[in-house]
């Protein structure tokens, strides 16, 4: 409540009827950037971030009474509380407990401020690029009309196993980058309007392959071997070869590798897989577990999947077994499709069916 009163506090127009999107800002700039380049394009309609993890910032949107935050709080305690009574294991209790009170206070604070924007009768709606947050919960307990933009494929596992479904929000709508995720999710979730981010197929290809880095490379020798096979590989068979730079990638290693083997870096990273794959006229992906993968076979490019990745399990939905060839498994038939040997457009068809 009182880091709501500040001398640098920038409180928005909660005027009647004002007609504006509220986008979770996350930590990651990249995470929200689906809302402009497929919601709001022009960005002719008015919108707020909501830094959702920094109380100096989520707080200062608007000034709302101390008894409507506690109102919230009593009624969410008390759900917490029937909650808690009923039967679970240990580890799950302990997981439940931990942080309990600031999230309770958290979660309770974002609930009085969605109420407040409700009871104002502002046409709102809310976005979220992460999903599993404290404020899409609030918006959605709050009637707030939400929607999730996954900025990746969905994550079904964690590093300590499956990660229930009941945990998914129930958005009004979320969009996602493969097919394969679209329809589980509209088998789990009856309320929720699920969409494929259009893709815009590459008609012309090239002798031109993309590397995707991922956000933290492997960098044990194997793996930047396998990485340096692949690469010479391609140079070989006079493909040109480009490195797409994650937002996150270790800039240093890149370099070294680009002046090792004469290869270019990408570093604009605006712009869309799909418009990268079209403008490069490119034939092959490279990349590692990685929603790339999604892209560029739903672009009609192949993609291939190295084995070296970190995390090294895949902890998505996304059958990588199925929509990508291994470099390590299918090197042969990488090989022939390279040299003309195989039908590229067979292989491709497979992978989509």
């Amino acid at each position: 409540y009182f880091s709501q009163f500040s001398l640098q506090r920038k409180k928005i127009n909660l005027a009647q009827d004002e007609d504006i999107d509220f986008i979770a800002s996350l930590e990651r700039e990249y995470r929200h950037s689906n809302y402009f380049r497929y919601i709001n394009l022009e960005e002719k309609k008015q919108y707020c971030f909501i830094k959702i993890f920094d109380r100096r910032h989520f707080t200062k949107i608007d000034r709302l009474p101390f008894t409507r935050i506690v109102r919230h709080f009593y009624i969410n305690y008390r759900k917490s509380i029937d909650f808690l009574n009923q039967e679970h294991t240990n580890q799950m209790f302990y997981a439940l407990m931990l942080n309990v009170t600031t999230n309770l206070a958290i979660y309770s604070y974002f609930c009085a401020l969605f109420s407040s924007i409700r009871i104002a009768s502002i046409n709102a709606s809310f976005y979220s690029g992460g999903g599993e947050d404290l404020a899409s919960y609030a918006a959605i307990q709050e009637n707030i009309p939400s929607h999730h933009l996954a900025h990746g494929l969905i994550d079904v596992y964690g590093l300590n196993g499956p990660i229930p479904l009941i945990t998914y929000p129930e958005f009004n709508s979320s969009w996602v980058y493969s097919n394969d995720e679209a329809v589980y999710l509209e088998k789990h979730l009856k309320e929720t309007k699920v969409n494929s981010y259009p893709i815009q197929a590459v008609e012309k290809k090239d002798k031109v392959i993309i590397i995707f880095m991922q956000t933290k490379i492997n960098s044990s020798p194997l793996a930047l071997q396998e990485l340096e096979d692949a690469i010479n590989l391609f140079l070989a068979n006079k493909y040109e070869v480009l490195i797409k730079a994650h937002p996150e990638s270790d800039g240093e290693y890149l370099e070294e590798i680009s002046t090792k083997l004469s290869i270019t870096i990408i570093s604009n990273n605006n712009e869309a897989t799909s418009e990268l794959l079209n403008k490069r006229n490119v034939s092959f992906s490279l990349a590692w577990l990685s929603t790339t993968h999604s892209e560029s076979l739903r672009s009609g490019v192949i993609p291939i999947n190295l084995n070296h990745s970190w995390p090294p399990q895949p902890l998505a939905l996304y059958p990588y077994k199925l929509r990508t060839l291994s470099w390590d498994k299918d090197l042969t038939k990488i090989k022939h499709l390279i040299s003309g040997q195989e039908n590229y457009d067979a292989v491709l068809k497979k992978l989509l069916n």
